[in-house]
């Protein structure tokens, strides 16, 4: 029960018929300057110690559903054309997959 809800409604947020947790994907540098990680946007306006901030998800490989969530300015932010169901077949193949190539993994 403790493990089961909050994983099931992980798989229902990216996998079911509701709407994306995932709001788009992004470019955010992280873990340090020059040092690029591809992200999933949460939520665009979190307001933290006064300052309007961006909720960013920064999956693992090969399991996107745990990761580090940090938060962002939007100047910090490189917006990507990568879908979010691209870059998830991205991380689960470890890299393998490029963008536009999801349908022959």
């Amino acid at each position: 029960g403790k493990i089961y809800g909050p994983i099931r409604q992980m798989t229902d947020a990216l996998y079911g018929n509701k709407k994306s947790a995932f709001k788009r994907t992004v470019i955010v540098e992280y873990p340090r300057k020059k040092i690029y990680s591809l992200g999933f946007v949460i939520k665009e306006k979190e307001i933290i110690a006064g300052k309007e901030m961006i909720a960013v998800l920064i999956p693992t490989s090969p399991t996107p559903l745990s990761g580090m969530l940090i938060y962002v300015t939007k100047d910090e932010i490189i917006n990507t054309d990568i879908s979010v169901e691209d870059a998830i077949k991205l991380i689960v193949s470890g890299g393998f997959v490029g963008k536009g190539e999801a349908g022959r993994a």
